[in-house]
């Protein structure tokens, strides 16, 4: 031990000088002492007692009390071993809101105090780190802040915390800095220590942004020359509020710094633009990009194709696309003006359908195309539409004779378009139609399907047609026989050719024998000849011989004579004598035509040198 000064012994010896004599078993207490003191709440202490001698045999019990066991606990008495002068003791301390002074007393042959003050537990004051913040950016240096506890601190992570963010450090004095290279939410825990070993803990979270990045895709979406242009540039990323700028914009486009809008401040230029933007945001971290808008020429309705005019009311107009040039995306078409029947398909700009009416031609038809930005173009078209094309007459056609010229007819038309050409189907063979003036004339040459449905069909010069049906009669002439060839036939005979002589015979024509036909062998209008068959003439008696034309038209009828065959009906003659004159009665005959008969020799011209029969039959 050191050694005393002289005053220090004078002190004690006049203390001992007035102190009561000591009992046995017990020693008078130097000093009692707790460590660490001060001490921060919760935080274990070691108190000592020290003797002013040591202890005797047996050793010395001390005494401890607490003036607050609430805030400071001791064990009710220690045993200080013989031959010790000191003994330690076990302090607890618990949490206190605010500084506690507690004394602490040891009692044995004496009574000593000592004040132990108990200090709150660390409390970390700092609210909030800096957040968020941008990945990149360097972090605000930020040095956490606390009160209470007991000496210094020492700053830490808690055990079992999460992370910092990536790239910072927190640095046992409390401050927290770095450059952040992740982003993300961070939450973690961080522990204040002081110097006794009282710690306080808090809970943090930082949210590290990744850097801003723009967005908004190039090319921009394109215009059309003339209309207004606004984009709004779009960034996701970055910290706080967005400011954007740009190099090489064109002079006509201007860059909100605070809201992103691109929008142009004079009217837009056709081309292709290139520029770069850039996006910073409240923490100075940025993006660039380079980005490009195409500005599409004027809209404009191209002048081909035409729209067909005129046209003809009723007939199918002629399907049109109409086509534009320039603008932007898609078009849309709309017409005002249109004859009723006509429409325009607002996807393909195709014009189709049926002009209904001619009333209010010309037609001034204005059409608009829009395109995908709303820009507009115009075009006026002038569309005739003359009335429908109609037949007017004649109302009938005239009846036909077969060879006869047909009297005529003219067909008349009004409305369509241009001039007019006409055809026909179902004329009777040798009628024909003009094409040009429409006349129907001709021969007809038979009746044989009379009557004949005629369909007369006007044309105009858009192909634009019309029909009307007719019924035409065509019959034939009433056929006169003026003579037979032959007029007679013997009955028995051969058949033979017959030749009818008369007027009015005309294709188709038969000969009729008893009203049954005969099929002509050959045929002239005024000349018949068919064949004869034999079975006609097997029995005498007159035959009916009529011409029949189609129709039938049947002439006045001519007999031809069927004569029954001339056969001689004497058989013997009287016998006669040479030199005498030969005297018979006359022959006999019957048959033939009509007595009386004509006589002659069969093979020879005389009998004995004479004559062997008279002309009238009669024997010479």
């Amino acid at each position: 031990m050191p050694a005393r000064s002289p005053l220090t012994r004078s002190l004690l010896l006049a203390a001992l000088s007035l102190a009561p004599a000591v009992a046995l078993g017990q020693v008078n207490i130097l000093a009692v002492s707790v460590s660490p003191s001060p001490i921060t709440g919760s935080v274990a202490a070691t108190g000592t007692v020290t003797l002013e001698a040591p202890a005797p045999t047996g050793g010395v019990v001390v005494t401890l009390a607490s003036s607050d066991p609430t805030v400071v606990s001791v064990p009710a008495t220690i045993t200080i071993n013989a031959t010790l002068t000191t003994g330690t003791f076990s302090v607890t301390t618990f949490v206190v809101t605010v500084t506690q002074s507690v004394v602490l007393t040891a009692t044995s042959a004496n009574s000593k105090t000592t004040t132990l003050t108990v200090n709150p537990k660390p409390t970390i004051t700092t609210a909030s780190l800096p957040t968020p913040r941008t990945q990149g950016i360097t972090y605000p240096s930020t040095t956490l802040l606390a009160t209470g506890g007991t000496g210094a601190y020492t700053w830490a992570l808690a055990p079992g915390s999460g992370l910092l963010p990536t790239g910072l450090g927190l640095s046992s004095g409390g401050e927290i800095s770095g450059i952040p290279t992740a982003a993300g939410t961070y939450s973690f825990t961080v522990r204040v220590t002081d110097a006794v070993g009282g710690f306080g803990e808090k809970a943090f979270s930082v949210v590290i942004s990744p850097p801003p990045s723009i967005t908004t895709a190039s090319p921009l979406p394109p215009s059309t020359q003339g209309v207004p242009y606004s984009q709004t540039l779009l960034a996701s990323g970055g910290t706080g509020a967005y400011t954007w700028s740009a190099t090489g914009l064109p002079a006509w486009l201007a860059l909100n710094p605070t809201t992103g809008v691109l929008a142009n401040t004079s009217p837009t230029v056709a081309g292709i633009h290139s520029f770069t933007v850039r996006v910073t945001d409240s923490q100075t971290a940025y993006d660039e990009k380079l980005l490009s808008v195409t500005i599409n020429p004027p809209l404009s309705i191209n002048p081909t194709p035409p729209l067909p005019s005129p046209w003809t009311q009723g007939w199918p107009y002629p399907s049109t696309t109409l086509t534009a040039s320039g603008g932007t995306g898609a078009y849309t078409w709309l017409a005002t003006g249109l004859p009723s029947g006509l429409t325009l398909n607002p996807v393909t700009g195709n014009i189709s359908g049926t002009p209904l009416t001619s009333v209010g031609s010309p037609f001034t038809i204005t059409v608009t195309v829009t395109d995908a930005v709303s820009a507009t173009a115009n075009r006026v078209y002038t569309v005739a539409i003359n009335p429908a094309l109609t037949i007017t007459g004649p109302a009938s056609l005239p009846a036909a004779i077969v060879e006869s010229v047909y009297p005529g007819a003219t067909m008349t038309a009004t409305g369509g378009t241009g001039g007019h050409t006409w055809s026909a189907i179902g004329l009777p063979p040798g009628l024909g139609i003009s094409p040009s003036t429409g006349a129907i004339s001709g021969t007809p040459t038979t009746s044989i399907g009379s009557p004949f449905s005629v369909t007369v069909t006007v044309t105009d010069s858009i192909g634009a047609t019309t029909s009307q049906g007719y019924s035409l009669a065509v019959s034939s002439p009433t056929p006169t026989i003026t003579s037979l060839i032959p007029s007679a036939a013997v009955a028995g005979g051969l058949g033979f050719p017959l030749t009818v002589n008369g007027s009015n015979f005309v294709t188709g024509a038969e000969i009729r024998w008893n009203g049954v036909a005969l099929l002509p062998t050959s045929f002239s209008p005024t000349q018949l000849t068919a064949p004869v068959p034999a079975a006609n003439i097997a029995a005498a008696g007159p035959a009916a011989i009529t011409v029949a034309n189609p129709g039938p038209v049947v002439s006045d009828p001519m007999n031809l004579t069927i004569i029954a065959r001339l056969t001689v009906t004497t058989s013997t003659l009287p016998s006669g004598s040479v030199g005498a004159a030969y005297a018979a009665p006359p022959l006999q005959a019957s048959g033939g035509t009509y007595p009386p008969y004509t006589w002659s020799l069969a093979g020879v011209s005389q009998i004995c040198g004479h004559n062997a029969v008279s002309a009238a039959g009669i024997g010479v």
